[in-house]
């Protein structure tokens, strides 16, 4: 399980990436901040204000990410609850480059909450919600994206040359019965 507190460095520069904004529960709130988000609909300005009475210093920038190009690169990276927006293996190893291309040498990049291939009858676990998990698949509009397999993921790491590992949510967690976490860790 991940301890995202752990290690805390007042210094350590920090990418977040989502579709939702979650940096205080994945990453804390006491680091210098880059925050893409793939929508400006997305972007949470209470979270920005609590940041900024914690002396964060945040910026937000809208765009993809499978494509963003900065000139600063990051200790550490997270993509919280959206993995599963990315709903091919070419587009999530774009973004997977990207993540890494943008990660400093002994970055860890923290792709959380994805929804669980291997658990896909964990959530679809009654009738009403396979019949709109179907009607959705007719229609090409997903609510909850792809479920990936974590040998999707670590083929995709493998091919990047980045070690990663699965990561087993803890029971606390609210989704923790049908999503993991995947940590990469960027060789120094």
């Amino acid at each position: 399980p991940l301890n995202p507190q752990s290690n805390s460095n007042n210094n350590t520069n920090i990418s977040n990436i989502s579709a939702e904004n979650s940096l205080e529960k994945a990453l804390g709130s006491d680091r210098n901040i880059e925050n893409i988000n793939m929508g400006k609909g997305f972007i949470n300005e209470d979270l920005g204000a609590n940041l900024k009475r914690e002396q964060a210093s945040i910026n937000y920038i809208c765009g993809d990410a499978t494509n963003f190009e900065l000139k600063e690169r990051f200790d550490k990276i997270c993509l919280y609850f959206s993995f599963q927006y990315f709903e091919s293996q070419s587009m999530g190893a774009e973004v997977i480059a990207n993540l890494v291309k943008h990660a400093k040498p002994g970055a860890r990049i923290l792709l959380g909450d994805i929804p669980d291939q291997r658990k896909f009858f964990v959530y679809y676990n009654s009738p009403r919600k396979m019949s709109s998990w179907l009607k959705q698949s007719v229609t090409g509009k997903n609510d909850m994206g792809k479920f990936w397999h974590p040998d999707e993921l670590m083929k995709i790491c493998n091919s990047l040359g980045v070690k990663a590992s699965v990561q087993e949510q803890e029971s606390w967690q609210p989704y923790a019965k049908y999503r993991f976490d995947l940590l990469i860790e960027v060789e120094n």
